[in-house]
């Protein structure tokens, strides 16, 4: 951000996007009313601002809300068309023509065999506890530190990275 941007709803735009969550102009609307009451400002200015900065790349613009779910035992699953999605492009060596990315096409180059591995697990809605004996019984991921050491990754650990990753990918779905 430049530096020169000082005032209040360009203080409140850094705030915004320091979070790396979702907003909407309303949100900056009624955050500017509650924490700058005294302030005035242009709509204009604002959306202008917006623009600039998913002109910039520093932020993404929807026209529909990116839903993140949460990982729910017995209730969230990734859907066949994703794991199919992933599988064409890590094990089909679909990854020389395109990139693997989000629900909204934004590229994640760190997806990965492991995590498909879980996604495939996840086909059916089930248990932190099922999924991890099942990493215990048939997964061994090892990682090497700076100094060149390599150390096993706990089951544990692994399924909580994937699992974040997977939210933050917006793969999960709740079963009904």
């Amino acid at each position: 951000m430049p530096p020169n941007w000082t005032d209040a709803l360009r203080i409140t735009l850094k705030q915004f996007m320091r979070t790396f969550q979702q907003f909407n102009v309303q949100d900056i609307v009624d955050y500017m009313a509650e924490h700058h009451p005294n302030e005035e400002y242009n709509k204009d200015t604002l959306y202008i601002q917006l623009f600039l900065l998913t002109i910039l790349g520093h932020l993404r613009a929807y026209g529909e809300k990116y839903e993140k779910l949460p990982f729910v035992e017995n209730v969230s699953y990734i859907p066949e068309r994703f794991i199919r999605y992933v599988s064409t492009l890590i094990e089909g060596n679909g990854k020389q023509y395109m990139s693997l990315g989000n629900m909204f096409n934004q590229e994640d180059p760190t997806v990965d065999e492991g995590l498909l591995y879980i996604m495939k697990q996840m086909a059916q809605p089930t248990t932190r506890g099922e999924l991890i004996k099942i990493l215990d019984e048939t997964l061994t991921i090892t990682r090497t530190k700076a100094d060149g050491e390599t150390f096993t990754v706990p089951s544990e650990q692994y399924l909580d990275e994937s699992i974040k990753h997977l939210v933050e990918l917006g793969y999960f779905r709740h079963q009904a």
